[in-house]
């Protein structure tokens, strides 16, 4: 009997041999990636989380916003946002009062806001905390699409008061910036020359500090508006000249009083004389009305003047009548209006009294 493989029989087994490697590679391949599912789990699959990613949104500024140096109020003024300003939002604070901010395509200029200053504003779980925040480039400028100027940090003088302090106008002068305001302080009432203000020479005016300014020239006689401004020489750089001027009423603290001093005839013809005092704390400078008639038969009208005046506190000023003759005073009344000054007392302003 011959043994030896025909060749039918070897090829039969070759292929046999052939057909059981590849399903042994098979079943290696797939127990290898079973086990690496159940040791790694499937890579595939997104992450359950992911970190807020550094730029959050894009919003805009509902009102004007300074950009500040820190979550804080009172930090430095690192830039400013008008009204509908276009931000990108790249972090908050812990608290998530404060959030920071640049202008949409200037990252090189970035602050702090109040997150009431911005909107829309997104889920704060999805804005990165951010513990500090590098200072921006002082140099920065305003940009051809409207962003705003980086300032350094600079003083802001303000009007706070304006009132009348013995019937004198006296103004308070405070510097709600972060640095000193340098250089003589002037004071103008009503668009007129600026008076200096009295403080010593060079001495500065710090951050929260305020001068009280008493005009000893700027006289309230009646109340009245005025409109109160505040300059420098030489000229500084400020946060906002929007507040150095206020317009208010201010009203005398002291009563300010015109009287009729005397009513008398003087020369030979007998012509009738008004004396008028100022019984003020201060000088007065205006006109009066005086008018003078007979008492008696039928009233007739011996005239009526209006004479403009400066009286220092106590001084008179005689209104004569050079056309009246022969005026027997018991037959006369006078009467004297006024609307320089809030007159206190009335009763001093006829004849007789």
């Amino acid at each position: 009997m011959n043994d030896e493989p025909t060749p039918n029989t070897a090829a039969s087994r070759s292929a046999f041999l052939w057909v059981g490697a590849v399903m042994l590679v098979v079943i290696v391949a797939t127990a290898t990636a079973f086990l690496g599912v159940v040791l790694f789990g499937n890579d595939a699959d997104p992450p359950a989380s992911e970190e807020p990613t550094a730029t959050v949104a894009i919003a805009v500024a509902v009102r004007e916003l300074a950009l500040r140096s820190a979550p804080d109020g009172a930090a430095a003024i690192v830039a400013r946002l008008n009204t509908g300003d276009a931000v990108e939002i790249t972090g908050r604070d812990a608290t998530g009062d404060w959030l920071i901010v640049h202008p949409e395509g200037n990252p090189a200029t970035e602050g702090w806001v109040p997150v009431d200053g911005i909107d829309p504003l997104p889920p704060l779980d999805q804005i990165p905390i951010t513990i500090a925040l590098a200072a921006p480039d002082v140099t920065a400028s305003v940009t051809p699409t409207g962003a705003p100027t980086f300032t350094p940090d600079l003083p802001d003088l303000v009007i706070e008061a304006v009132f009348a302090r013995d019937n004198r106008l006296t103004v308070v002068i405070a510097n709600i910036g972060i640095v000193d305001a340098i250089g003589a302080i002037f004071v103008s009432v009503d668009g007129g020359t600026p008076i200096p203000a009295d403080v010593k020479p060079g001495e500065p005016l710090r951050p929260n500090d305020q001068l009280e300014v008493t005009l000893e020239t700027e006289y309230v006689q009646r109340r009245a508006s005025v409109s109160v401004a505040v300059s420098t020489d030489p000229a500084i750089d400020e946060e906002s000249l929007e507040n150095n001027a206020r317009e208010t009423v201010v009203t005398p603290d002291r009563p300010n009083d015109l009287a009729i001093a005397s009513v008398t005839v003087e020369g030979p013809d007998a012509s009738l004389r008004v004396t008028i005092r100022n019984n003020s704390p201060i000088p007065i400078t205006g006109s009066v009305t005086i008018s003078a008639r007979e008492s008696s038969g039928d009233f007739t009208e011996l005239g009526t003047l209006q004479p403009f005046f400066t009286l220092a506190p106590g001084e008179t000023f005689d209104v004569d009548f050079p056309d009246t003759s022969e005026v027997a005073l018991e037959n006369v009344q006078v009467l004297m209006t006024t609307t320089a000054i809030n007159d206190t007392d009335f009763g001093n302003d006829t004849f007789p009294q």
